[in-house]
């Protein structure tokens, strides 16, 4: 009899304990469907950070992208002004340092041509005149022009050397010895040497006629020249 009860007491501890066991279990569903829930919205916020993110970040790239291309056309822009600028100022450079030997040699030509003037037929003057020959020909070879006082011109300071002072405007009557520019820029070496004849009033208007008639040929020459090329 009294295993009987034991055996009732066991049983109904059991039963007794079957719900406590499915409400813990129960508990436990939920706990990780909530876990699971949160993790869900966790991923789901991550994935949206990770989205704008990445917008972003191809929007910094197609930026970069846009800057590098424009930053490369004006480097390569400043680059080219450079090289013009480097350029030009090396031609300058050039070009005056042209004027300055032209102008260091200046006194030995003038010295071959007083000496060739004394007697040209001599055998050492003709050997002065053949290295005088060679040393114009390397210094035109090098940018430097003859240019020649014309008869009937105006007289211009800059450009002609005269024989007297003049007093007034004038005209060249002849040219006593030619000039020297350099030949890019113009810039004279030597004046050439000419004598003059100063213009008087009356005949002063009739001289600035000549010259504007002598502009007005050139310009239409120039005009003419233009239309057939």
């Amino acid at each position: 009899m009294l295993v009987g009860l034991l055996s009732v007491a066991v049983a109904w501890s059991h039963v007794a304990r079957m719900p406590t066991r499915r409400v813990e279990v129960y508990s436990e569903a939920t706990e990780v469907d909530e876990v699971s829930s949160s993790l869900k919205e966790r991923i789901s916020e991550l994935e949206d950070v990770v989205r704008t993110k990445r917008l972003a970040f191809e929007d910094a790239r197609d930026a970069a992208s846009d800057a590098g291309k424009s930053g490369y056309l004006r480097l390569a822009a400043q680059i080219e002004d450079y090289r013009r600028a480097s350029k030009g100022s090396a031609a300058m450079s050039v070009e005056r340092t042209k004027v300055a030997v032209f102008k260091a040699l200046l006194p030995v030509v003038q010295g071959f041509e007083v000496a060739l003037a004394i007697d040209p037929e001599t055998p050492i003057q003709k050997n002065y005149a053949e290295v005088y020959r060679s040393l114009m020909v390397a210094l035109t070879g090098s940018g430097l022009d003859e240019f020649h006082a014309v008869v009937g011109e105006t007289f211009d300071a800059a450009r002609h050397e005269a024989d007297e002072t003049p007093t007034g405007p004038a005209t060249v009557l002849a040219e006593l010895r030619p000039g020297f520019k350099v030949q890019a820029t113009g810039d004279i070496i030597r004046p050439a040497k000419c004598t003059i004849e100063i213009i008087q009033p009356q005949e002063e208007e009739k001289q600035e006629k000549l010259d504007d008639d002598d502009d007005d040929e050139k310009g239409e020459e120039g005009t003419a020249a233009a239309a057939a090329a």
